[in-house]
């Protein structure tokens, strides 16, 4: 994705006129945009061993392309960064799932007393990661960071009541079953965190 890249202008210029210049590569973005309309062929190059620096390949380019290669199957419909929001958000449900089930099955609290701290863990770890990931081009440090996770958690204080409320009556009066009852939570409130997130703790 990195290197010397050599375009045809009359069969590149419309392509170009449509990358998104905050997507994973331009070469990525380009020929993802063709839909294969494009040739495409490499000359190879053969590297000699690394002697001073670091690779620029990390944890956030991973991502990236990830988030990327689920951007392209799904047919750019759905903003990159919303994607990426998701797929943070999942594992929010991960860490919210093992929170709860750690504070009811080894501290023995019951469901009501356990999810409310499930819940702003789970959203806490979520800022992180976000934070780290989604929207690192806007990264909040230091004494932002402590700001942004007081926004962030305040932006997020009615979505968490919500699924609060949600997950605690649908465990009361529709199933008993933590795992369905913490999901319908869940998904109810994602929409509004993307949303209200980008714009007031990001400002994007």
């Amino acid at each position: 994705m990195t290197g010397c890249i050599i375009l045809k202008r009359n069969s590149c210029i419309d392509f170009v006129k449509l990358v998104d210049v905050s997507g994973f590569k331009f070469l990525y973005e380009i020929l993802s945009i063709s839909r294969g309309s494009l040739k495409v062929d490499e000359i190879p190059l053969s590297f000699q061993s690394r002697k001073d620096g670091n690779s620029k390949l990390d944890i956030a380019i991973l991502w990236d392309f990830f988030v990327s290669l689920t951007h392209t199957f799904m047919r750019r419909a759905i903003p990159r960064r919303a994607i990426s929001f998701g797929f943070v958000g999942s594992t929010g449900v991960i860490i919210q799932l093992i929170t709860s089930y750690i504070l009811i099955i080894i501290f023995g609290l019951n469901f009501e007393i356990a999810l409310p701290f499930s819940v702003i863990t789970a959203a806490s770890t979520n800022f992180l990661i976000n934070n780290s990931l989604t929207f690192r081009i806007k990264r909040l440090r230091n004494k932002k960071l402590i700001w942004g996770l007081f926004k962030f958690l305040l932006v997020s204080s009615l979505p968490i009541f919500a699924n609060v409320g949600i997950a605690t009556s649908f465990y009361n009066y529709i199933s008993p079953n933590t795992f369905i009852s913490q999901m319908a939570g869940i998904i109810i409130v994602f929409i509004w965190n993307y949303a209200a997130s980008s714009k007031f703790v990001w400002n994007l």
